[in-house]
């Protein structure tokens, strides 16, 4: 056998000897024979499908049908109820707005009778008070005499119903009932109790000649104060006279049942309601109705809503309900999808109205399905005999092309054109395909190589990040060291003997270590937003205290310039606020330090407005406002690049390195907000944005009490109490720092703020774990990066050491990393507080206080 045949499938060649060969039909012979197969059965199976298909488009034509007059039936009735929703909405509004005065039951019963004449569908309209009281203009039916009710003093009390004429005047008398309270009533209560708009059930009039239902809907002013409930009846008598007239072109029915399974309404124009001498007037339901088709399909309705039927929610019920006279399509859903009605649309159709020339229609078929047999029968054997050889080789060519083999050349030979075609087109398909083939694997081999460039220069971008980011922390920190003797010493230097002339170089000293550790920062702060490291702190923030802890920040500088600082709040500004007080508070100093700045005469101004959001949430918009020289417009989208400054000569006047404006931006993006700039030369710039916070109102005490969140005003150092020689005999502290300048330094200041403690000092983490053995400090200075141990872990060692007792020591971490992942590593260690270089005295002074407090 050979590899073709083998991979094809074919039977061997014929005449091959020592071969058993399987028995096989040809294809011209299947051909026919599974035409024939096919053709009987379909025949035999004519009569049925042809019966089958006519039900089935009996049954959509019916369900169409029913589908229609349901729609119109529910458009219908949904366009009658809406009247006491506009009558009772408008009325809520006119008395909730002051338009009427809802203690003037005159004015009321005029208003009410006006529209009882504009509304010809509705019964009364009446308004009930929290006294009990109520008052009413109606009539008892279509075309009555109208009537009005009303109770003594417009409150619980006597009820009395009086006949008017046209013109509202009272004619005589024609009910009192003692002791009413309106509040007591199913309309007033439900409004009430539920707080929004209400429907009764349907019941039957006292009089007897009509059902109707209630609109009711609670009237509030707009403090929130309940001022009663408006309410309207209507009567469902113009329901059933719609369905009567309803034009359907077949014989049918529809009527509607309420939730309880009652009848509402009918096509027949029976009465919703029967009256007896044994049970007075009462509902009927539908399954007591006298119309059969209204019974039947009742009963299959309440088997529907109680899940007899499986029908998903919100899926109407359509089904086919035998009957003794005739059988009938049903088709049931609900009037709406809300809360304020249960009630059903029920339409009903005889099976009769289509069935006319249907059945003629039969035999017509039968005899054609005949005819169509033989001539099918006739058509298969040619067909067959003509296709099946060129199939056959269009066949094998197929398999060979999908086993990714190359085709046998496949003849074209046939007396049919649409075969020869076919082998034509296969041949070209064949070439084309394979051209497919070819260059899919050259586009598969060049984006496989895009793929791998662009993941090499992903992966660079991604480590040249974390290189600048690493270099920038470092550089930070390295510069931050140094930084902690220069500020320190200065420090202590401004406590000796000076003369003015050094203290005036030791102050241009300050001042420089202070300017240099805000570039330093400024350069981290842009970094850690480009690197997407950068975190926000909310906490519940006194927003009025924050803004002005903020100007007195700038107010000194304004003044020295002869400027005036001024603060704009709303009166309504929510006192407590979820913010991040220390980025909001870095934003606007940038913004009024730079407002200061480059203002020479006039006023800067810190502004806010408020208004409230969306999902519980606050909108706080902040501006900062200036005379100063302005800003070109072709500088106002580049002002936020980091370095970038409006105007070369700035930097040399004002200094600075532009980081501000970029960095406040950067922070208000980490809010979902950005910052945007009004200017032109001249006069004057505007910066402002606006963030969505929580919020709430407090109370002075809560305010005065510091229960807001943000950090009070720091004492003046010259007020605060001193710690020098307090608590510390016999105290022993341990100072662990490999720099030996900051060594001496932290000692002087310890010194100095503890003179009776005595200090231990150790290089590096492995002395600082050995003299804690020896000498079990109670207060541990550690600085973080080490040789050999670091801070870190000697922290965690020590912790070790404290055995069941669960006591140690009080350590404090000292780093120039002011990361929040470091300050979270060295908690995680077991220090209990966290200091960042430089460490000033103040900071010191805060730690010996923290300790001697035992916290």
């Amino acid at each position: 056998m050979t590899k073709d045949s083998r991979n094809s499938g074919s039977p061997p060649p014929a005449g091959r000897k020592g071969e058993r060969r399987t028995p096989s039909l040809s294809l011209k012979a299947v051909l026919v024979l599974s035409f024939l197969a096919v053709t009987i059965l379909g025949t035999g199976l004519a009569g049925f499908l042809s019966y089958r298909n006519t039900r089935e488009s009996l049954s959509g034509m019916a369900s169409m049908l029913c589908r229609d007059m349901a729609v119109r039936v529910r458009e219908h009735v949904l366009s009658f109820l809406a009247a006491p929703e506009i009558i009772n909405r408008m009325n809520s509004r006119a008395l909730a707005e002051g338009i009427f005065d809802p203690r003037d039951m005159k004015s009321l019963q005029s208003f009410f009778r006006q529209q009882l004449d504009a509304f010809p569908t509705v019964s009364s309209i009446y308004f009930g008070n929290p006294r009990g009281g109520v008052v009413n203009s109606g009539r008892e039916g279509p075309g009555e005499p109208p009537y009005v009710i009303e109770t003594e003093d417009f409150a619980a009390g006597t009820f009395r119903k009086y006949a008017v004429d046209r013109d509202g005047n009272k004619t005589r008398l024609l009910s009192e009932l003692p002791g009413f309270d309106g509040r007591t009533r199913a309309w007033y209560t439900a409004a009430e109790k539920k707080g929004k708009p209400s429907w009764s059930s349907p019941y039957v009039l006292f009089t007897g000649h009509d059902v109707a239902v209630t609109a009711s809907r609670p009237v509030y002013d707009p403090a929130g104060t309940l001022l009663g409930v408006a309410a309207v009846d209507v009567f469902l008598s113009r329901i059933t006279a719609f369905l009567s007239s309803l034009e359907t072109g077949i014989p049918g029915k529809a009527f509607i049942l309420d939730g309880e399974g009652f009848l509402v309404a009918s096509s027949s124009g029976e009465r919703p309601f029967t009256a007896d001498s044994k049970e007075g007037v009462r509902r009927i339901r539908g399954t007591e109705s006298s119309s059969e088709y209204v019974r039947l399909s009742s009963r299959e309705v309440e088997a529907w809503r109680r899940g007899e039927k499986l029908f998903p929610s919100g899926v109407p019920l359509e089904t086919e309900i035998q009957s003794e006279e005739d059988p009938f399509y049903i088709h049931a859903s609900r009037l709406s999808e809300g809360e304020a009605f249960d009630w059903i649309v029920v339409v009903a159709i005889p099976e009769s109205a289509f069935l006319g020339g249907i059945r003629r229609n039969f035999r017509d078929s039968g005899v054609l399905a005949a005819g169509a047999f033989l001539f099918a029968v006739l058509l298969g054997v040619l067909i067959s005999r003509k296709i099946a050889s060129p199939i056959g080789g269009l066949n094998e060519a197929a398999r060979a092309l999908a086993l990714g083999e190359t085709p046998v050349d496949v003849s074209g030979d046939c007396g049919i054109r649409e075969v020869r075609e076919l082998a034509f087109s296969f041949r070209k398909m064949a070439d084309r395909l394979r051209e497919t083939i070819r260059g899919l694997e050259e586009e598969v081999e060049r984006r496989e190589k895009s793929e791998e460039e662009l993941r090499k220069a992903k992966n660079a971008a991604e480590e040249g990040s974390r290189a600048k980011s690493t270099f920038i922390a470092n550089m930070s920190h390295e510069i931050r060291t140094p930084m902690n003797g220069v500020i320190g010493f200065t420090d202590l230097l401004g406590d000796t003997p000076l003369n003015e002339e050094q203290k005036g170089y030791l102050e241009n000293v300050k001042v420089s270590a202070a300017g240099l550790m805000d570039v330093i920062s400024g350069i981290l702060d842009i970094s850690r937003i480009e690197a997407g490291t950068f975190s926000l702190e909310e906490e519940e923030t006194d927003l009025r205290l924050l803004l002005r802890e903020t100007l007195v920040m700038v107010r000194h500088e304004a003044e020295m310039k002869g400027l005036d600082v001024t603060l704009s709040l709303p009166d309504n500004l929510p006192a407590a606020v979820m913010i991040d007080p220390v980025r909001i508070r870095q934003v606007l100093l940038n913004l009024l330090g730079n407002g200061v700045k480059f203002t020479e005469k006039g006023e800067v101004k810190l502004s806010v407005s408020f208004r409230p959001g969306q999902s519980g949430k606050c909108l706080f918009t902040f501006s900062v406002s200036d005379t100063g020289p302005g800003i070109p417009s072709y500088d106002l989208k580049r002002i936020f690049e980091p370095f970038y400054q409006s105007d070369g000569a700035n930097t040399r006047k004002f200094g600075g390195l532009g980081l501000g404006l970029a960095i406040s931006d950067g922070i208000l993006k980490q809010m979902d907000s950005f910052l945007s700039v009004e200017s032109s030369p001249g006069r004057g710039s505007r910066f402002f944005f606006t963030i969505a916070a929580s919020c709430r109102n407090m109370s002075e005490e809560q305010t005065d009490s510091g229960m807001t969140g943000t950090h009070p005003l720091q004492e003046s150092r010259e007020s605060r109490p001193g710690t020098e020689a307090a608590g510390f005999a016999g105290k022993v502290i341990l100072l662990a720092e490999d720099v030996k300048m900051n060594r001496k330094l932290l000692r002087i200041l310890l010194s100095r703020l503890a003179p009776e403690a005595e200090i231990l000092e150790a290089s590096d983490g492995r002395e600082a774990v050995r003299l804690f053995r020896e000498r079990h400090p109670g207060l541990v200075f550690m600085d973080i990066h080490m040789p050999g141990m670091s801070g870190c872990e000697a922290a965690a060692a020590i912790r070790g050491m404290e055995g069941a007792s669960g006591t140690g020591p009080f350590i404090v971490a000292l780093t120039a990393d002011i990361s929040r992942e470091a300050e979270e590593e060295c908690l995680r260690s077991g220090m209990n507080a966290f200091l960042t270089k430089p460490v000033e005295r103040e900071d010191v002074r805060s730690i010996l206080e923290r300790f001697l407090s035992g916290e």
